[in-house]
């Protein structure tokens, strides 16, 4: 039986987390150079931020150490990185498409989670603020577009974002399935940015000269 969104968020993500962390330590010690770097990334970046379910509720998460831990209410004395909320329909969704597939039994995903805390994304950012409302058109999975906001070093999520952006499922697929670039998403014209994203272009070029170095 499918987590409910909450369950997830309390019960699976963290446990998906940390498991990433471990994967991602064991790998450094074998020598691979590539998961030491990202090990860092991931350890070193700290702070809290919450997630909103519609018609669910709201979870908070806190990394730290390479560690995630939740709470119903803000932690005391951290810097709010994340804000995002989250359509209740496409989250069960996915949840049920997750389970289908056993998604949480495959090490990528482990890894991805770790991967969602970043110093380099937090040193690149800065502490600047910035929101976006994202647009998930077309959704095999659902008969609506998916609406996401999104706020990075904000408490609460404004009414109106600073920029939006929309992209078509099947070129979300295939971004994830490495046969589309991150590159080719503007270029080609399939991410659709309105409003001042000049930020999130500063930020997204500095992360990929950072990911070249590698």
């Amino acid at each position: 039986m499918p987590l409910t969104p909450l369950a997830f968020l309390t019960e699976k993500l963290p446990a998906l987390y940390e498991r990433g962390v471990a994967l991602l330590r064991a790998r450094a010690e074998g020598g691979d150079a590539r998961a030491k770097q990202n090990l860092a990334d991931v350890v070193d970046a700290s702070g809290t931020g919450f997630v909103t379910i519609s018609g669910h509720g709201t979870v908070w998460l806190t990394v730290d150490k390479g560690v995630m831990t939740t709470s119903e209410a803000r932690p005391a004395g951290l810097p709010v990185r994340i804000a995002i909320q989250f359509p209740g329909d496409a989250a069960l969704h996915l949840l049920k498409l997750a389970d289908q597939k056993n998604a949480y039994e495959d090490d990528r995903a482990a890894i991805a989670a770790a991967r969602t805390s970043s110093k380099r994304f937090e040193d690149a950012l800065a502490g600047r603020k910035m929101t976006c409302q994202f647009t998930l058109k077309d959704p095999a999975i659902l008969d609506d577009d998916v609406v996401v906001d999104v706020g990075l070093n904000v408490e609460t999520i404004p009414e109106k974002p600073g920029f939006t952006a929309e992209l078509k499922y099947d070129d979300l697929v295939a971004l994830m399935e490495k046969k589309l670039q991150p590159q080719s998403l503007l270029m080609g014209g399939k991410l659709r940015l309105k409003g001042d994203y000049s930020l999130a272009m500063q930020v997204g070029m500095q992360m990929m000269a950072a990911a070249g170095k590698k």
